[in-house]
């Protein structure tokens, strides 16, 4: 996130909303694999 926020200070032009998009997406894909990986040690342990 810290990245995505430095970007438009640091890029000229830089679309603000494509920061937005790429946190969500991050968010989602470690939520999806910290679940997965919770499951998995579960079902192992």
């Amino acid at each position: 996130m810290t990245y995505d926020l430095t970007n438009p200070t640091v890029i000229r032009d830089f679309p603000i909303r494509l920061a937005f998009i790429d946190i969500a997406w991050g968010s989602a894909v470690t939520a999806l694999s910290s679940t997965i990986a919770y499951w998995v040690c579960g079902r192992t342990a």
